[in-house]
This record gives C-alpha cells, sequence and structure tokens, in this order.
C-alpha cells in the first residue's frame, strides 16, 4: 500500500513536537506539567518510546549544569538519576597527556556555586533517556507517536 493511499483518523492537538531526544522529551514532560491534563500533547519520534530497550548500545554521557538538574528535578525525573550522577566539584583544563611526569593545568576552578551544591554533573545518556521516557509514558496528557507505539 502506498503512502498515498494509506487512510488515517485525522488528530488535532494543542501542540506537536518532532523528536524524542532529550529536549523533545523534556519539553512534552514540562508543557504537560504547566499546561494541565486538557492541553493536549503529541510526540512524534522515529523511534519506539520504550524504557527497556532505550539507549542499550548508547556508551556516552552527558554534563548536566545545576540548571538542567533542577529542572529534571522540577519535572520529578532528578530523583531517578541523582543516585547514578557524579557531581562535579572541580574541573581542571590541560593540554598534557594523561602519563606526562608534569601535568600543569591551563584553566581550573571550583564547580560549587554554594558549599555543598555542584555546579554541574555527568549522567549517561541511557539513564537520562529512560528516566525521561519513563516519565513521559506516565502522562496521559502526551501521546506518542513512533512505530509499533
Amino acid at each position: 500500500m502506498s503512502a498515498e493511499s494509506k487512510t488515517t483518523t485525522p488528530r488535532s492537538c494543542d501542540v506537536l513536537i518532532a523528536g524524542g531526544g532529550f529536549v523533545g522529551l523534556a519539553l512534552s514532560l514540562a508543557l504537560a506539567k504547566l499546561m494541565g491534563p486538557d492541553f493536549r500533547i503529541v510526540l512524534v519520534d522515529v523511534e519506539r518510546l520504550d524504557p527497556a530497550s532505550l539507549g542499550q548500545s548508547d556508551a556516552r554521557a552527558s554534563a548536566l549544569s545545576a540548571g538542567t538538574a533542577h529542572l529534571l528535578q522540577a519535572l520529578g525525573v532528578w530523583p531517578a538519576l541523582e543516585a547514578k550522577a557524579q557531581a562535579f566539584i572541580s574541573i581542571e583544563i590541560t593540554d598534557s597527556p594523561l602519563d606526562a611526569d608534569l601535568r600543569p593545568h591551563l584553566v581550573g576552578f571550583d564547580a560549587e556555586l554554594q558549599p555543598g551544591e555542584p555546579g554541574a554533573f555527568m549522567v549517561e545518556n541511557t539513564d537520562l533517556r529512560r528516566a525521561l521516557a519513563e516519565a513521559v509514558l506516565a502522562q496521559p496528557a502526551i501521546e506518542i507517536i513512533a512505530p509499533d507505539s
């Protein structure tokens, strides 16, 4: 069957979000929480939003600012990430090899905003995407359009 001959039921929504990456997932959650249950959100992605299989082959990690951690806290996602997040308490930048006898740093700074409050966190992408996906799937105001959904 060609794409032109496929019939679909017209749908309406208040906002359509294209892309189920970190930003699309966080935006859909924020809108659902801010706008209430009558605000219809549609999230469209090319991948099925399945927390069990999301990012299994993704070995990357992301640095999240304290502001991002606060946003994730407001969205109810940070508790699922907090235990796995590695806080930055200081950062030193150098251009020396790791095995150099002398490694002078070019730039360094403490990464605490207030005593005991890290300025950033390192989080594995798999954990972040899974936590966001689980929160999105729990929101009845968000409709997901993806293969096999």
